[in-house]
């Protein structure tokens, strides 16, 4: 699901990198990514423990979170996540009932990051 957002991200952007036009083909592939980032937004629940997600994937995970806005249950257990790309994605999660953190990279200053991240979004 992560690798799937950062593809749906490099096609924006190469797309407005070289300018291209909205003709034929591009606007129906436009319409087919404006329908997939719609179904991200109907995402409640996301399962992404043991998944071997490390620091660099945070950024890409943050993405896809700002996605997110119904996510209510998130699982990013037993993964060596780090806290600050993490914090950017987590930011818009303001439904978020059930985050589980176990077993990351986490100390406990990173911790209280995330924890008024979240209270922010309160």
């Amino acid at each position: 699901l992560v690798e799937r957002a950062h593809s749906m991200e490099r096609e924006r952007s190469a797309h407005h990198a070289q300018g291209q036009s909205r003709e034929g083909g591009e606007e129906a592939n436009e319409q087919g990514q404006n329908r997939e980032a719609k179904a991200w937004l109907a995402v409640s629940h996301l399962d992404l423990r043991m998944t071997g997600l490390r620091g660099l994937d945070c950024a890409q995970l943050a993405a896809t979170l700002q996605c997110c806005s119904g996510l209510t249950f998130l699982n990013l257990g037993c993964n060596g996540l780090s806290a600050a790309a993490l914090a950017k994605g987590l930011g818009s999660c303001s439904g978020l009932t059930h985050l589980d953190l176990c077993s990351n990279s986490l100390k406990p200053a990173d911790i209280r990051s995330l924890v008024q991240v979240l209270r922010n979004d309160l």
